[in-house]
């Protein structure tokens, strides 16, 4: 850090916990910016079938790496047996690379399990007598790591969560989200009000199934449904700040259900571009926050790609959901499936009832990427002290249940 800007940096604490913030504030909105001409340089590379861009002594240019992306089911089959699989859990290049320099593998013997594809990546340099040239540049990896986002780390807490609320709130329209499956008959419903503030209506004891009926046992509460809740009070429990109690004592109502195209509208009004947008924290791992960390729960993303859909029945007797994805950014993840209505469509599916879950998994696969699909990416409650990501929610247009 130079000199220049260790001097302006505040001594009062309440000063840098402000500046802090806002520092923080400003890296968001450049990266989105940043996203934006990155997409627009990708867009002008191909129509000028070219590969860089020189703006007097910058240049942009662009180099295509080969990026290789590992079938898990095969790949345990083949290391399992060899005793290696729990050293690439979860399946990383890097992990897989290290196996094959230590010769603990064959290449030939896994070659089968992945697939190769040219990604572009886009680099900047200013340009210098010294400046190495392009054509200098290696271009190929053998083994080339997924696109994940960068792991910050960060050795002071992010202390910008907004003080906590206690006065009563009322009568609030909220429109619903998500509706994912917790543990036993619990479920957690989450929401947006008029102005995309985040809701997440719940009680003491939790929500159970029976409160989504109403009195002619028909599911009311469901998503993209408007039920009016009267909420008590905000009670977050960071990153969990959406949370509200609503009053036990007054029934949630049904105001409309949106049409699809009103539905896809809301998701496209609160959409992030990418997952490590989402919750203001770093993502470990690519699969959890620490403890207490970040400032929201759930978000919306548009997938740019489903990659794989996992469904089968684990050691315990119960069945497992996952989906491995790409979001706008490019960034790879594969996260458990807690939305309900997912998880009963691929139950009640005829292949499943008929013991071929691998149909199924292929025809998801296939069904999900001809369509729009919008992912809700969220925080499970605090669980082994850290926040796991999740898909609460898959929205896609047209609807999925319609083949």
């Amino acid at each position: 850090m130079s000199k220049d800007i260790l001097e302006v940096i505040p001594e009062d604490p309440e000063d840098m916990a402000r500046e802090y913030y806002e520092v923080k504030e400003k890296i968001n909105q450049l990266e989105k910016k940043r996203q934006l001409l990155r997409e627009s340089l990708f867009k002008l590379f191909e129509e000028d079938e070219t590969n860089e861009i020189q703006a007097g002594k910058v240049k942009v240019y662009r180099v295509s790496r080969e990026r290789v992306q590992w079938d898990e089911k095969i790949l345990k089959l083949i290391l399992k047996p060899l005793g290696l699989w729990e050293s690439v859990l979860s399946v990383d290049n890097s992990k897989i690379k290290d196996l094959l320099d230590k010769k603990m593998v064959d290449e030939s013997l896994i070659k089968n399990a992945g697939t190769t594809t040219q990604t572009w990546y886009i680099y900047t340099q200013k340009i210098t007598p010294e400046t190495i040239p392009l054509n200098r540049l290696s271009t190929s990896t053998s083994h080339s790591e997924i696109k994940h986002p960068p792991q910050v780390h960060e050795s002071i807490k992010d202390k910008t969560h907004p003080p906590i609320k206690k006065d009563k709130i009322g009568e609030k329209i909220i429109t619903i989200t998500d509706l994912s499956r917790m543990g036993g008959d619990r479920v957690c419903i989450f929401g947006l009000d008029y102005k995309g503030t985040p809701i997440r209506p719940t009680l003491p004891s939790g929500i159970r199934e029976r409160h989504l009926f109403d009195g002619n046992d028909n599911v009311f509460i469901k998503p993209f449904a408007q039920i009016k809740f009267n909420l008590l009070r905000n009670r977050p429990q960071y990153p969990h700040s959406e949370d509200y109690f609503i009053n036990p004592r007054m029934k949630p109502e049904l105001v409309r259900n949106l049409t699809p195209e009103q539905s896809e509208s809301l998701l496209n009004e609160n959409l992030y571009s990418g997952v490590d947008e989402i919750f203001g924290a770093p993502i470990h791992e690519y699969r959890y926050l620490r403890q207490g960390e970040g400032k929201r729960s759930l978000g919306t993303i548009k997938a740019d790609r489903i990659l794989f859909f996992d469904y089968g029945l684990k050691d315990n007797g119960k069945y497992e959901y996952r989906i491995t994805f790409n979001d706008a950014s490019g960034f790879t993840y594969n996260l458990p499936i807690t939305d309900c209505a997912f998880r009963n469509y691929c139950n009640n599916l005829k292949d499943i009832q008929e013991g071929n879950i691998q149909s199924i998994r292929w025809k998801l696969l296939g069904n999900l990427n001809k369509k729009r699909v919008y992912l809700r990416v969220g925080l499970t409650r605090e669980f082994r002290d850290v926040h796991w990501l999740q898909v609460s929610g898959i929205h896609t247009f047209p609807d999925y249940k319609n083949g």
